[in-house]
C-alpha cells in the first residue's frame, strides 16, 4: 500500500507548512494589501527561531520583490537582531509556490518581550510583540505518567511521532494534543497526565487507512522512529497553531495580533522530553519498560 497518499494531507494539516492555494479568497481591506502576514512563535528552548512572513496575497503568484526589505527582532533593552530569509518551494494542486521563513539562532530569553518588524520596500512596517513566559522545571516522566509544576498558561501538551514507512522508504511527522489528559492535582500541587501512546497510534493508523494497525507494526511495514512529549507554556494571545486548518492560516481575515498586517506571533517556552515507546507482543504500542 502507498501510505504517502494517505498521510501527506494529514501532515499538511498538522505542520507549519500551510500556505494558500491557487484559489482566490476574500481579500482583506485595501489598506493591508501592501503589508505582510506573520505566522509563528518564539521558543526560548529552541536553538533556532523560525517565523513565516509573506505578502498578503489573493493567489500564489506573487513577486519576490514584495518580500520585506528587512526583518528584525528588538528586545525590551533595544538590542536588535536581523533575521535571515529562507525560501521553501511546495507543489500544491500541480502548481509550484514559494513560502518564506525568516530565522535567527540568537538566544531567546524567558521573561522578555520581543518586537518583530517586517519593513516593506515602501517603508510600511508590519509588526507584532511577543512576551516570552518565565522558565519552568523540566517535566518528570515515569512510565506513562508526566508531571510538572503550575504554569501561568499551560497552552498544550503534545505527543509527536516520527514514523517510517518501510514499504516506500518514507519518513513522516505527526502530533496529537494530550492536553485533555492532563489535570491539576490539588493533593500533589502539580499537573499530572497519563499518556496512552496506543490511542494516538490508532489515530495515525486510521488516518493512513490501515485496516490492521497491529499487523503492520509486527511485520515491520511501519516503524516508529521517535516519540517526544512537548509541554507548551505560552504568552498572551496563544493560538493553537497545531490545530489550525490550512484555510484558517491562508485566509487573511482571521483574528490577528499583528499591527498593520495579519497573522499570529506568540512567545513560548516549550519543554521537550523523550517519550520512548515499544511494540507489544500483540503489535500494540506501549511505553517502554525501564
Amino acid at each position: 500500500m502507498n501510505w504517502q497518499k494517505f498521510i501527506l494531507p494529514i501532515l499538511l494539516f498538522f505542520s507549519l507548512t500551510h500556505i494558500s492555494c491557487d484559489d482566490s479568497f476574500t481579500p482583506v481591506t485595501d489598506e493591508f494589501l501592501d503589508n505582510y502576514s506573520i505566522f509563528g512563535y518564539l521558543d526560548a528552548e529552541a536553538d533556532t527561531q523560525w517565523v513565516r512572513i509573506m505578502p498578503i496575497r489573493e493567489t500564489i503568484d506573487r513577486s519576490v520583490s514584495e518580500l520585506p526589505e528587512s526583518v528584525t527582532l528588538t528586545t525590551s533593552l533595544g538590542q536588535i537582531f536581523r533575521l535571515n530569509a529562507k525560501e521553501k518551494v511546495f507543489n500544491l494542486q500541480g502548481e509550484n509556490t514559494s513560502v518564506w521563513n525568516y530565522w535567527t539562532n540568537e538566544q531567546i530569553n524567558t521573561d522578555e518581550t520581543y518586537l518583530l518588524q517586517a519593513i516593506h520596500p515602501n517603508g510600511e512596517i508590519t509588526q507584532s510583540t511577543a512576551y516570552i513566559p518565565e522558565d519552568f522545571t523540566t517535566p518528570l516522566l515515569e512510565g506513562n505518567l508526566v508531571s510538572f509544576p503550575m504554569l501561568d498558561t499551560l497552552a498544550d501538551v503534545r505527543l509527536s511521532w516520527v514514523i517510517r514507512d518501510n514499504i516506500n522508504d518514507e519518513f513522516f511527522r505527526i502530533s496529537f494534543s494530550e492536553r485533555n489528559n492532563v489535570y491539576w492535582s490539588v493533593a500533589k500541587q502539580e499537573y499530572r497526565g497519563f499518556i496512552n501512546p496506543n490511542k494516538s497510534y490508532l489515530k495515525i493508523a486510521e488516518l493512513m487507512g490501515i485496516s490492521d494497525p497491529y499487523l503492520v507494526t509486527l511485520n515491520g511495514d511501519i516503524e516508529i522512529i521517535e516519540t517526544e512529549l512537548s509541554i507548551v507554556q505560552a504568552g498572551e494571545g496563544w493560538v493553537d497553531f497545531f490545530e489550525l486548518t490550512r484555510d484558517e492560516i491562508a485566509i487573511q481575515t482571521i483574528q490577528a495580533n499583528v499591527n498593520n498586517g495579519v497573522g499570529f506571533f506568540i512567545g513560548t517556552v516549550i519543554k521537550r522530553i523523550p517519550f520512548p515507546v515499544c511494540i507489544g507482543d500483540a503489535g500494540d504500542v506501549v511505553v517502554c519498560e525501564n
